[in-house]
């Protein structure tokens, strides 16, 4: 759900499940703690201790033990200081522990050195004590095209991990330059798994010229990862001719294939989809007939328009639900009408969808009838009505949703609490603070909802339970503070820093830094910062 836009997909959606690449971290002799702590970077919220000099570091830089090294390493990294490079570029080809060189290797990615470019890739080729991922990692960091040619033959690797974290590291480095080599190494594969790896970086590159060989590929390939790949391809580089071929796998029974058809569809906002999508809106399958509205919301058409407004019109129509969500995503502003009065009988069915419709049409003359909706004793109807008083600022039912938030029901208190954030009142925030005392199961979207109330009481709660024991509660809090990017909260984060928990710790420098800009890595770094600050005479 998107707070306070509208949502982009219709309610109880059965969820898709993301794949996301894991890295294996290179284990070097003990050593593979230390390449883990340079390759999970957040450069902005490193471990404690306290900051040291480049003077300190350079004496640890000489010890023969290879982990004081590594650590000294990751240090100069963390303090992103450009003085850093020359020594980094000097363990990176001299230093004898290969677990060394990996972490100078992810430091100078880090800090995009791209002078350091040539020398990683080289290592990538030809040096077999790094672990490949580590330099594939560091060469995505540095995001310079230059190192692309040594990333391409991992692409036809048999490690499908390494695999798909070459096609992120050329996707980081922006390498449609090499479109052509890529296809040209795709046409040659043989192997189905490797298939996918070809069509998802062809895909995420936008290598036009890859259109003939995906269609094929897509024809050729039975329901797989490797099908549902070359759909999401296929839509990514702007194929319109495949609009027949994705429009039909929107019906089958391929789910995977179904839900990258649609955001293919989607990404091609071809009105050549159209006709086979308004049939889908009758079909047996809900997640069919709403990926179709979601298909049909991307693409204004006056035809479909109408078209979309007789379904709603006709009584029973199992088409209904749908046509409401794709007429409220285009703001089709004829709908206002026959969506109130379809949302006014509780016989009609996805009467959540209905109200939520009403807010995307921004329809503030159907509040009473939300707040009716919102008032009913069970019922989906009532998220959506809650949702759609919060995105229509609807201020007269601020005690309707405080009574919603106050029920045993905990899906309808999480609504209502964010359309609390949405009205934006500061005659909610009496009630948040103390919702966020008697239940602190709903913390994160009380102090999300605080964070959108403007004015200093708000920012003043926020800081209170920055400082609450209960995790619960501190960690939203500190997470709505960097969410509010209030200038008047660095005094209180300073204060906090020194005496929240250390699970905490870390989520202050990070509202310090979305609030200040500053990226420091310690707690002394940031005392520092703040003591010229004062000096400076900037106000609290």
């Amino acid at each position: 759900m998107e707070k306070g836009t509208g949502r982009t997909d219709p309610p109880a959606r059965p969820n898709s499940r993301v794949l996301k690449a894991t890295v294996v971290v290179a284990v070097l002799a003990g050593l593979a703690w230390a390449v883990q702590a340079a390759r999970s970077v957040p450069l902005s919220a490193p471990p404690e201790p306290a900051v040291r000099t480049l003077v300190e570091l350079q004496q640890d830089l000489q010890s023969p033990q290879a982990p004081v090294r590594a650590q000294a390493v990751l240090a100069l990294t963390q303090q992103q200081d450009a003085a850093a490079l020359p020594t980094l570029r000097s363990l990176l080809q001299r230093d004898p522990s290969a677990a060394v060189r990996g972490v100078a290797a992810i430091g100078l990615g880090a800090l995009q050195d791209r002078e350091s470019t040539s020398a990683i890739a080289q290592l990538l080729v030809h040096d077999r004590e790094i672990a490949a991922d580590v330099l594939v990692d560091a060469l995505a960091r540095m995001a310079d095209p230059a190192g692309a040619a040594a990333v391409l033959p991992l692409l036809d690797s048999d490690n499908d991990v390494l695999r798909l974290q070459a096609v992120e590291a050329l996707v980081a480095m922006q390498a449609q330059d090499h479109g052509t080599a890529i296809l040209r190494m795709a046409r040659a594969n043989r192997d189905v798994e490797k298939a996918k790896t070809f069509a998802m970086v062809l895909g995420k590159l936008r290598v036009t010229q890859a259109q003939d060989y995906l269609l094929q590929l897509a024809r050729d390939t039975e329901p797989s990862p490797t099908l549902a790949a070359s759909y999401l391809a296929l839509g990514r580089i702007g194929s319109v001719r495949a609009v027949p071929m994705l429009a039909q796998a929107m019906g089958q029974d391929f789910e995977k294939g179904r839900e990258n058809a649609r955001e293919a569809l989607i990404a091609l906002r071809s009105p050549q989809a159209l006709p086979a999508m308004l049939a889908y809106l009758g079909h047996g399958n809900r997640e069919i007939r709403f990926s179709a509205a979601q298909v049909m919301a991307h693409i204004p058409d006056a035809a479909s328009e109408a078209r979309l407004l007789q379904i709603l019109r006709t009584p029973g129509s199992v088409g209904a639900g749908p046509a409401a969500y794709a007429l409220g995503r285009l703001k089709v502003q004829a709908a206002v009408t026959p969506v109130a009065e379809l949302l006014a009988d509780k016989a009609s069915p996805e009467r959540e969808v209905l109200a939520q419709t009403l807010g995307w049409l921004g329809a503030r003359e159907h509040i009473a009838l939300l707040m009716r909706v919102l008032a009913e004793d069970e019922g989906d109807a009532r998220y959506g009505a809650a949702w759609s008083l919060g995105v229509l600022q609807a201020e007269e039912a601020l005690d309707a949703l405080q009574r919603a938030a106050s029920g045993n029901n905990l899906k309808l208190a999480n609504y209502a609490i964010e359309a609390l954030g949405m009205i934006r009142s500061e005659a909610s925030l009496g009630f948040l603070v103390r919702k966020a005392k008697d239940a602190p199961e709903l913390a994160n979207g009380v102090m999300a909802s605080i964070a959108n109330i403007a004015g200093r009481p708000a920012a003043q709660a926020l800081e209170k339970f920055a400082a609450h024991e209960d995790l619960r509660i501190s960690r939203p809090a500190l997470q709505a503070l960097a969410q509010r990017k209030d200038a008047s909260t660095v005094a209180a984060l300073m204060e906090l820093m020194d005496s929240v928990e250390p699970d905490n710790r870390k989520q202050v420098y990070l509202a310090l830094s979305a609030v200040t800009g500053q990226k420091l890595s310690s707690a002394q770094a940031w005392h520092h910062w703040y003591a010229q600050r004062e000096t400076q005479g900037v106000k609290r």
